[in-house]
């Protein structure tokens, strides 16, 4: 009989002990858990900031793009207006050349002269 008491009393222990073991292990565990959602909390933030970065950016790059391509159209349009006024006078030179120059006919070409 002591000696089935003294097996029980072993187990006791030996569960106790485990138990112990087992609750330790859960704490460390739940401090464990505790610190990565601390960690996925501020990696969450550090996210979300540069994705108002990454928007902020994409929003200013859209405004450089827009101004380039008004003054894209804008040089456009002075340079067709240039364009238009060097036709003309080109034409008025080819008009006064025809009248009394030599040159007609060769205008832009390079004249080789003695």
């Amino acid at each position: 009989m002591e000696e089935h008491l003294a097996g029980i009393e072993r187990l006791v222990d030996e569960l106790t002990a485990r138990m112990r073991a087992l609750k330790e292990e859960n704490r460390s565990l739940k401090e464990e858990l505790e610190t990565h959602r601390e960690l996925l909390q501020e990696n969450e933030e550090a996210m979300e900031a540069v994705r108002d970065e990454h928007q902020r950016l994409l929003r200013e790059r859209d405004s450089v793009i827009e101004g380039l391509r008004k003054e894209q159209e804008e040089t456009a349009e002075r340079l067709k207006s240039l364009l238009g006024k060097l036709k003309n006078l080109a034409g008025s030179e080819e008009g006064k050349n025809s009248i009394g120059g030599d040159d007609t006919g060769r205008q832009g070409e390079l004249i080789d002269r003695p």
